[in-house]
């Protein structure tokens, strides 16, 4: 029988690299097919659309009805996939277990951010995701640059639409942070990324003196993030495009610095203390991350994939479909 593997692609880059991470995991341990489904992530607003496809991914891409969302195994099978299992994110859900649990098809829908599911596959991660498409003069000037520097720290700035889920970081968690690096390190050479860096500019380089990088060339989201990589230390946010830029780094040896705590507001679908390694260093926060409509966004996205599963598991009651959770 063939099994295969499908993940359900949505949110910023970050996001769609854990569920491809995942999907990868599982379909490696089982030597399966890998789908990405990209439904969704092709409908959203143009930042936020399909740019894991710029990076080294090998996989077969299928493209659900969205608006089928809540009853995926209907949109399933119009593509030849029947009798296929819901897996749904839960903060219960042992992931570490799946791959050995799963015994036909499975479409995976979730988050899935934890370093701990897709550790033992660092190695392959790390080379898939990297530009294919090297073309671009900005990006290997950019790259011998940060190669050229020593002690180098890249630190990630984000504001801008992270207000209104994880929430907005305060710029003392940024000077805790680098004092905390100062520490540790001599003659660091920093370099920002950021989505703002008009702000960055204003309230971060005034203080402590680095190169933005956004301001010296003109790149990509997914480049910024491979040359993220490429620095040996890291002051991250609490955004998943900063995780994998650190969590990617090639000096393991490196400095790696998050916030805590990790969401301004509850989240009860992804476990805050599964995301990062413990190695990494813990800032504590002195001020409280600022949110705009947490309320009702976190509330939304919770009561979608509760109706996600409580409808498909309606609509194909009695049918024989073995829905489980693991």
């Amino acid at each position: 029988m063939t099994i295969n593997v499908i993940a359900k692609l949505e949110g910023g880059l970050g996001n769609q690299l854990f569920q491809y991470a995942i999907a990868k995991k599982i379909s490696c341990d089982l030597n399966c097919h890998l789908i990405l489904d990209i439904g969704v992530v092709t409908t959203q607003h143009d930042d936020r659309q399909l740019t894991l496809f710029n990076y080294k991914i090998d996989s077969t891409s299928i493209s659900l009805d969205h608006n089928m969302s809540l009853h995926p195994k209907t949109a399933l099978e119009k593509f030849g996939l029947k009798d296929v299992d819901i897996i749904i994110e839960d903060k219960s859900l042992d992931v570490l277990r799946m791959a050995s649990l799963i015994s036909k098809s499975t479409y995976l829908i979730g988050w899935w951010q934890s370093y701990k599911y897709i550790e033992s596959i660092k190695d392959t991660l790390r080379d898939e995701i990297y530009p294919k498409n090297t073309n671009n003069s900005s990006f290997n000037e950019a790259k011998l640059w940060i190669e050229s520097k020593k002690n180098t720290v890249a630190i990630h700035v984000r504001r801008g639409d992270i207000i209104y889920n994880y929430g907005m970081l305060p710029k003392s968690y940024y000077f805790d942070a680098i004092k905390l690096l100062m520490e540790k390190i001599s003659m660091p050479e920093i370099i920002y990324f950021s989505d703002d860096p008009v702000w960055v500019e204003n309230e971060l380089v005034a203080r402590y003196r680095g190169h933005i990088i956004s301001s010296k060339w003109d790149l990509k989201a997914y480049e910024e993030l491979a040359l993220m990589s490429l620095c040996d230390h890291h002051i991250i946010a609490n955004s998943t495009f900063s995780w994998w830029g650190c969590w990617l780094k090639k000096n393991e040896n490196g400095i790696s610095i998050r916030p805590s705590p990790w969401f301004g507001t509850f989240n009860d679908i992804v476990d805050e203390e599964k995301i990062c390694p413990e190695s990494w260093l813990i800032v504590n926060l002195t001020e409280k991350i600022t949110t705009k409509s947490h309320t009702v966004y976190w509330w939304w996205r919770a009561l979608k994939y509760r109706l996600s599963n409580y409808m498909a598991v309606l609509k194909f009651k009695g049918k024989n479909i073995n829905f489980k959770k693991i």
